[in-house]
Order: C-alpha cells, then sequence, then structure tokens
C-alpha cells in the first residue's frame, strides 16, 4: 500500500509542471516581430499605422507582392498560406499589408493569428486574393468578414493576384500570377467569396469552395493538419529563418499569443519616419472606378460562372484529411528545446508545373445559363477564336521570313562564284548581241616596222659602196636594248664584264696580230 501511495505521489509530482504550464501559457508583446524579423528588412514609423516592416525584397523588386511566394493549402482552418519566404510566419497569419505610395508595400503587426488576412475572388476560369489593409483590423472584434470587403474597405483590382483556377493546386504560385494590368477584366468575371469568422478557438478563414476547385485544378489541392505552437518566449533570438513547418501531413506553425502592452513598443532600429503617408488603394491607373464599384454592389456570391472547361477526369472530392477543429488548440507549452521535434522548414519545391487541357464546359450544359453567364461564354469562345487567328498569323510570318532567309541565302550564294566566270559570261553576251546587230568587231592597225638604228644604217650604206662591213662588237645585250638604253630618260643596265673570246689560234679578240717578214715589207 505504501509503494502505491508513492507511485501516486510521484506521478502528480510529475505532472503537476505540466498542467501549471497548461493552464498559463506564455504570451509574447509586439517586440517578438522586432526581434525576429529585424534581419529581414527594415522598420519604419508610418504615422496613423505606427511601426511598420517593409521586407528587403520589397525594396529590391517593385514588382514584389504579398501573398504570391508560395502556395494555398487546406487546413481546419479553411484555406492557409505556406509561405517560403523566412518572414512569412510572421507576416501572412499576423496584422495587415497597406501600400505607400513612395515606398511600397508595408505590413503593419497584429495581434490575432489566421491561417490568412485576404480578400477572396472567384468565377470562370479565375480565382484571386488580395492582402486585407489595417482598416479591417480596426473594425475586427470577432464579427465576420464577408463578400463586401472590397466595397467596405475600398479594395482596388491592383491589390488582387489573380491565377488560372487549374494552376490553385501547384506548389509555385509566383509564376502563375496575371500581370496586374489584366485585374480589371477579370474582376468583371469574378464574385468576392470572402468569409472570415471566428468560433472564440480561431480565426476560420473560408472563401471559394474547397470541393469545387479541386474538381477543376491540375493538381489536388494539398490537405494538411494544422498544429499551432505558442511556446516562443519574448526572448528568442532572431534566427533568420521560417519558423512554419511542414512535416508528413502537418503544417507547424508557430502562433504565439500576443499581448497589448499599455505602453507603446519601438524597435531597437527604425530606418525613417513618414509623416504624411500617401496611401495607394489598388486603383491607380483605373478610369472606370464608379462603374466597377456598380457591379460589384450587384454581385451574388451564388451565382458564380462555371469554368469553360471540364473538371479534371477522375477527380472526385477528396476525403477530409485534416484533424478535427481542435487540433489547431494551442499545444501545451514546452520550455526545453530538446524536446521539439526536429522537422524541415519550409522550402520551395523543385517541381514542374502541370499542364492541364483546356477542354468544353460541361457544368453549363447540366443547367439553363443565365444572360450573363452565355455572354462571358461568348466572350470567351470569341478570345478563343482571336488567339488561335493570331497564332495563324504569327505562323504565316514566320514560313514568309523563312522563305526570303531562303532566297536571300541563294543570292549571297550566286554572287560568292569567281569573277572571271561572270567577265566571261558577259563577253560571250557582247559577241553574241554584236552578231546578232551584225557590226564587226574593228580591226586592229598593222604592226608598223622598227625604225633603222644608226649602226645599221651605216653597214647599209658599206654594202652599197661595195665595201665589207665590218661586224658590230658582241656586248652581251641586245641591239635594240643598246639604242634605248642611250635614249634620254632610259634607266642605265648595268652591263656585266665581258670575258675575250678566243679566235682559232687561241689569241684573245681585240689584240693586233703581228704580221709576218713577207706582210711587213710585201715589196722590198
Amino acid at each position: 500500500m505504501k509503494k502505491l501511495l508513492s507511485a501516486f505521489t510521484l506521478m502528480a509530482a510529475l505532472l503537476s509542471p505540466l498542467s501549471a504550464r497548461a493552464q498559463d501559457p506564455p504570451d509574447v508583446s509586439l517586440d517578438f516581430f522586432y526581434d525576429n524579423l529585424s534581419g529581414q528588412g527594415d522598420w519604419i514609423d508610418v504615422a496613423n499605422y505606427g511601426y511598420c516592416f517593409q521586407p528587403a525584397v520589397a525594396l529590391d523588386n517593385p514588382n514584389w507582392r504579398p501573398y504570391a511566394d508560395g502556395y494555398w493549402a487546406y487546413t481546419d482552418a479553411g484555406w492557409t498560406w505556406v509561405s517560403y519566404e523566412d518572414f512569412g510566419w510572421a507576416t501572412y497569419h499576423y496584422g495587415r499589408w497597406t501600400q505607400l505610395d513612395d515606398y511600397g508595400w508595408v505590413w503593419v503587426p497584429g495581434y490575432e493569428w489566421a491561417p490568412a488576412w485576404v480578400s477572396w475572388r472567384t468565377g470562370g476560369d479565375y480565382v484571386g486574393w488580395a492582402p486585407l489593409p489595417p482598416d479591417v483590423e480596426q473594425v475586427y472584434e470577432g464579427s465576420a468578414i464577408t463578400g463586401q470587403v472590397d466595397l467596405q474597405y475600398d479594395i482596388g483590382p491592383q491589390y488582387y493576384n489573380f491565377i488560372d483556377v487549374r494552376y490553385i493546386g501547384e506548389p509555385v504560385l509566383r509564376e502563375r500570377i496575371f500581370a496586374p494590368a489584366r485585374n480589371v477584366t477579370i474582376i468583371n468575371r469574378t464574385v468576392n467569396v470572402t468569409n472570415i469568422t471566428y468560433n472564440k478557438v480561431f480565426v476560420y478563414n473560408g472563401g471559394p469552395n474547397y470541393d469545387r476547385l479541386n474538381r477543376y485544378s491540375a493538381r489536388p489541392i494539398p490537405q494538411l493538419s494544422l498544429q499551432r505552437e505558442n511556446n516562443f518566449g519574448g526572448g528568442q533570438a532572431a534566427t533568420g529563418r521560417n519558423f512554419n513547418h511542414v512535416n508528413g501531413n502537418q503544417l507547424i506553425v508557430v502562433a504565439p499569443t500576443i499581448r497589448k502592452s499599455s505602453q507603446p513598443i519601438a524597435p531597437k532600429q527604425v530606418k525613417t519616419k513618414v509623416a504624411q503617408p500617401k496611401i495607394q488603394r489598388g486603383w491607380q491607373g483605373i478610369e472606370n472606378r464608379a462603374q466597377l464599384q456598380a457591379e460589384m454592389k450587384k454581385e451574388d456570391p451564388k451565382k458564380i460562372f462555371a469554368p469553360s472547361f471540364q473538371p479534371q477526369k477522375g477527380r472526385r472530392p477528396e476525403a477530409a484529411a485534416v484533424a478535427p477543429a481542435s487540433a489547431i488548440r494551442p499545444n501545451e507549452p514546452n520550455n526545453t528545446d530538446a524536446n521539439r521535434p526536429e522537422v524541415n522548414a519550409v522550402s520551395r519545391p523543385k517541381v514542374r508545373a502541370a499542364q492541364p487541357a483546356v477542354e468544353s464546359n460541361q457544368e453549363n450544359q447540366e443547367r439553363p445559363l443565365t444572360t450573363r453567364e452565355q455572354r462571358a461564354q461568348q466572350i470567351s469562345q470569341e478570345q478563343n477564336q482571336r488567339v488561335q487567328q493570331i497564332e495563324k498569323e504569327r505562323a504565316d510570318r514566320v514560313q514568309a521570313a523563312q522563305r526570303a532567309q531562303a532566297e536571300r541565302a541563294q543570292e549571297i550564294r550566286d554572287e560568292g562564284r569567281p569573277v572571271q566566270a561572270n567577265e566571261q559570261q558577259k563577253a560571250q553576251a557582247a559577241e553574241a548581241q554584236q552578231g546578232r546587230r551584225g557590226v564587226r568587231a574593228p580591226e586592229q592597225p598593222a604592226a608598223q616596222p622598227n625604225p633603222r638604228s644608226p649602226e645599221q644604217a651605216r653597214r647599209a650604206q658599206q654594202t652599197s659602196q661595195g665595201e665589207v662591213p665590218r661586224p658590230p662588237e658582241r656586248t652581251g645585250v641586245p641591239e635594240q636594248l643598246q639604242q634605248n638604253t642611250n635614249a634620254p630618260g632610259a634607266r642605265q643596265v648595268q652591263r656585266p664584264p665581258q670575258r675575250a673570246r678566243a679566235n682559232q689560234n687561241g689569241e684573245a679578240e681585240g689584240k693586233k696580230k703581228k704580221p709576218s717578214p713577207d706582210q711587213e715589207n710585201p715589196n722590198p
């Protein structure tokens, strides 16, 4: 009996600390955001909004937008945004976003955790979401945020991120978001279906019907069980990483309770102060604002345009793979990091986006179409025809360019033939042309005899007088060349040294032969 009592006493001693911690969950103040986000961007003091956080990526990339780098998962708290950005654990689950005219997007911290603070629109082939402005939090006291949020808080088309409904299940949505210039056209084809509620336990993010979107999505929309951790103390040091994790089919999120302080708390470093901020509501560059808002007032969330293609073959609404609503209650605090399971942070998968086939609309054939839906179908068909026409014209231009390029290449090859062949062809063509016209080519003048040199004239005179002409000395240079070199202005030729030639008696020419005695005195 004593052993049994000792066992009960020991068990009570072990359980009492856990019960105490469960009854007194830790909470943190706004400096929890200040400390853990300081390495991810800058804090600025904005009038009427307080200290706002601006991510560094928003400064580096002017086209950056919130709720873009990540994907949607459906949990027991509704549509939950899973971010790939290190600051996303805070900025997409607490607080609101606004756009300043001279600074860009900034985040205003908040006190209530939610799967996502966005406004939803869907209809036809599109689905989109927009960050809620800070004005919504000022009036949010547990009341529902419904489909009139665009009109109540003046959310313009430029705030929305729209994608094709077929890509809602993809793990990377940033590359699927349409350019904001198309948002006005898409707004006219969609309906606001925002439905954010609070049931005294957690915030539930409603919105588009999951089963409907999952039928048309090329990939099944992920379903995860949400597990909320709030055992992070206020002294947690900045780690520069995303605190949220995906472990199997569980999404583990850091969601501490944020308490409101009686005294204002400031970050350690404030970059600048904006005394008179100019707020952009998403209507910049839009002229027909009043007309568009009038159309928004007529929207009916129960009348949503069907997509212009058939649902995915074999796709049925998937059974809920999430835990009951109590699963997102805060876990029992645990102050020891050693007991926390090691899980991988949310990382961007390297997958290739699926390319769903566009098929005809079957849902429209199941019920009568309204006039507005018929007009929407007609517009869609006209757009498809226009796209096909543009593609055909583009193909024709490509073929014409290829033919012109081939002809030009042949011309270049022809121009590269030898010039001599071209000259011969021209000469032959000229002769043929002259032959056809009967024109004779001009005759070349007869060659005139060269004039006699002085030496030739002297020899001719001696011959005529009966004298035997003496042959000229052979110098090894032609006679004609000798005459030319003596002419004025002629280039002097270096004559090579002459070698005396021997006669038949072996005596050199040029030396006078001695006469014999008989020859010396022919007449004694």
